[in-house]
């Protein structure tokens, strides 16, 4: 809205410069607009989020990554994930193959391509801005959610179940009848990162709140899905 560009507008300085990183009061700034409207102004949004990640916007380190050519982990993505756009699809598989080239796991974990294409969707051709969000936020938001891999972050998902249990142990207690129970849902929220939960604009609304939120924002997330469609899973 007019009102939400105006505030954004206004929000900072930092907005308009590309080197200068958000104090604290650019942050408690930022975090005010969002309580107030929900959402960043799209037209400042993905300036927000480089600002608020650190983005450094390395593209050399990413140019050294892509011309190793298509990882072969990914030879096949456009074949196996279903994206009509062409040009998004070969995006997706460019930046998924230098994640491929910069960290064996992102090679090996099967979730990586569904993860990381609402970042390349939403940075459009900026494959390094997409490339660095997806990495910070996986290395921040995410952090330790591969270090068991193949097996799931058993130590994230017992959070969302403590706060499931804390807040409504009625369901707790019922999910555990169901297969997975809370963990296994929580972590078909997670590595997903959402996606199939929500529509596309749901998506980078939600997003604007991940990453000014801290780390343990995406946690709390999938136990507030759960308890909010608790009449559901109950029935």
């Amino acid at each position: 809205t007019a009102a939400s560009n105006q505030g954004a507008a206004g929000a900072s300085s930092f907005l308009g410069s590309d080197s200068a990183q958000p104090s604290h009061a650019d942050t408690v700034k930022l975090r005010n607009l969002l309580d107030a409207y929900g959402e960043f102004p799209g037209k400042y949004r993905l300036l927000v989020w480089r600002k608020m990640l650190r983005l450094p916007n390395n593209e050399q380190a990413y140019d050294a990554l892509a011309s190793k050519g298509i990882h072969p982990s990914v030879a096949d993505l456009t074949e196996r994930f279903p994206i009509a756009d062409r040009s998004l699809l070969l995006r997706l598989q460019r930046v998924a193959s230098a994640l491929a080239h910069w960290s064996p796991i992102f090679a090996e974990a099967a979730v990586v391509p569904g993860m990381l294409f609402p970042f390349v969707k939403a940075f459009g051709a900026n494959e390094v801005h997409a490339f660095e969000a997806f990495a910070t936020v996986v290395n921040n938001h995410a952090r330790g959610w591969f270090e068991l891999f193949p097996d799931p972050p058993f130590g994230a998902l017992a959070e969302v179940d403590a706060i499931v249990q804390f807040h409504d142990p009625r369901l707790a207690a019922h999910m555990q009848s169901l297969p997975g129970g809370v963990q296994g849902a929580a972590w078909q929220l997670l590595s997903t990162l959402f996606t199939d939960v929500t529509t596309a604009d749901e998506w980078l609304k939600l997003f604007d709140h991940v990453v000014t939120g801290g780390r343990d924002l995406l946690l709390h997330l999938a136990a507030a899905f759960l308890v909010v469609w608790r009449d559901t899973i109950l029935a």
